[in-house]
């Protein structure tokens, strides 16, 4: 399980850089864990 997180939080933080270079405003991230599980995530950058 602990392998999984690590690979999710560097999925998510990659999403988020790229998003700050590219200046988007969504992204998404997607991971197939394999066996059947999977996992979306869609992300809005705030702006201020």
């Amino acid at each position: 399980m602990f392998f999984h997180l690590t690979i999710i939080s560097e999925l998510l933080v990659s999403l988020i850089y790229e998003m700050q270079r590219r200046n988007s405003l969504y992204g998404c991230a997607s991971l197939c864990v394999g066996g059947g599980p999977a996992m979306a995530t869609v992300l809005e950058m705030c702006q201020e």
